[in-house]
């Protein structure tokens, strides 16, 4: 190759680096749209998840048992449940609590 073909390739060549790169950021718009979007939905998701909770943390404070086993029986007020703690502190981590999770106790 002579010295003009070689400058006429690499010219080629960032022709179509120039093209992929505008590609590129394009298609990072999209993703970065989608991500927008997507996080808003797990934002509002998650409000509803965990206002659900709500009533249960009211229950509990109010001086009943929101446990699988003993769901709205009276408590202690003097007296923390640990079940129903675990309950009502896996709303934030998991926004469910499994079947495994509240039957601990059975």
């Amino acid at each position: 190759m002579t010295l003009t073909e070689d400058i006429r390739f690499f010219e080629q060549r960032l022709r179509e680096m120039a093209e992929e790169a505008v590609e590129l950021q394009a298609r990072v718009a999209e993703l970065e749209r989608h991500n927008q979007i997507l996080q808003k939905e797990l934002e509002e998701a998650s409000r509803a998840v965990g206002s659900g909770f709500s009533p249960l943390t009211k229950l509990y404070d109010e001086g009943f048992h929101v446990c699988h086993a003993s769901y709205a029986s009276p408590r202690d007020l003097h007296e923390d449940c640990p079940w129903c703690l675990s309950l009502l502190h896996h709303r934030g981590r998991n926004n469910a609590v499994t079947i495994a999770e509240t039957s601990l106790h059975d």
